[in-house]
């Protein structure tokens, strides 16, 4: 828990890999970083994954196959309660 808060931690790392900048980071960084997120990212939750996977289903064109097995419905009950 210290190193977060020391001096060694870099902040917003995520923010930086995706600018690709090393010094001060700026609010335009910042909505610059969500953009590429948006645009080549699908992004699931793990606070919400029935949500998720069902945005994926939808994204990959998934729900639309023919009717899942049994045994595909009990994999995905499986990983859906973790």
């Amino acid at each position: 828990l210290q190193y977060p808060q020391s001096h060694l931690s870099d902040d917003n790392w995520m923010v930086r890999l995706l600018v690709r900048r090393r010094g001060a980071i700026t609010t335009h960084d910042l909505n610059v970083a969500k953009e590429i997120l948006r645009r080549k990212c699908l992004v699931g939750l793990m606070t919400d994954v029935e949500e998720s996977v069902r945005r994926f289903e939808s994204y990959f064109g998934w729900e639309g196959r023919r009717e899942r097995s049994d045994e595909s419905r009990e994999c995905s009950a499986k990983l859906l309660e973790g």
